[in-house]
């Protein structure tokens, strides 16, 4: 770009090279993808591990016709009362393999979400993506999904490609409201959080998916909406 300036009659001209900032966010989540993935599919791969896993599932009702106060008082204090189920889980694995009981086990693969299947994200399910590295070494790695929405068919709300690609618990939710009639749903995940930590060795040492929801529900002729969240953590010792 070229300024003309003129000072005491005299015309002055001087040439300005504007540099365009670069937009390397494709980067960024494409190498966010492939270092998550990578932490997954290799900790599923290791022997000697134990894993706790918390969950937590968190829904309330936040909008519904008032209406509602007087002709399904009843039904409408458990929908106040909301959705609460958490559960936690420890389980040591030697050889990939942790005893359930009997003669059944827990494979490393099938613990460690998503569950039964190879870690899939890809860059293009991604918000945003950032690392930082931590005081022992070792780095944290924060990725937000886009929001996605998903409907139920009567049985279960359909999958969405980027969570179903990091934890199939948080992809499809069975509702057991099979052959109920006359209910509509939509499922909105409105943009879930994942923070991997990993020490030093690279290795993977925490899991957190937090899915921030919201269910939209049309019951014939009133509309019902809950909103909460479904988590997960693993913490991960190795032996």
């Amino acid at each position: 770009m070229k300024i003309t300036a003129k000072v005491g009659g005299k015309a002055y001209v001087c040439t300005v090279t504007v540099k365009a900032k670069t937009n390397n966010t494709a980067q960024i989540n494409a190498a966010a993808a492939t270092r998550y993935n990578a932490l997954i599919n290799n900790l599923k791969k290791e022997k000697n591990v134990t894993i706790k896993k918390d969950v937590a599932l968190n829904m309330k009702l936040t909008e519904y016709p008032k209406i509602l106060d007087t002709i399904a008082k009843d039904e409408l204090k458990e929908m106040k009362e909301g959705i609460k189920e958490n559960s936690s889980e420890t389980l040591v694995f030697t050889n990939g393999k942790a005893p359930l009981g009997g003669e059944k086990f827990m494979t490393l693969n099938e613990f460690v979400p998503p569950e039964s299947k190879t870690a899939a994200l890809k860059a293009n399910y991604i918000k945003s993506a950032k690392t930082v590295k931590t005081s022992d070494g070792g780095y944290k790695l924060t990725i937000v999904l886009k929001p996605e929405s998903s409907k139920f068919d009567g049985k279960k709300f359909s999958a969405t490609p980027g969570n179903a690609s990091v934890s199939e618990t948080l992809s499809s939710f069975d509702m057991g409201m099979d052959g109920v009639e006359g209910i509509e749903m939509k499922l909105a995940l409105t943009g879930t959080v994942i923070e991997a930590t990993a020490n030093a060795k690279g290795k993977l040492t925490k899991l957190s998916i937090k899915a921030p929801m919201s269910m939209d529900m049309n019951m014939f002729i009133f509309n019902i909406v809950m909103s909460g969240s479904n988590t997960q953590t693993l913490n991960v010792t190795y032996r």
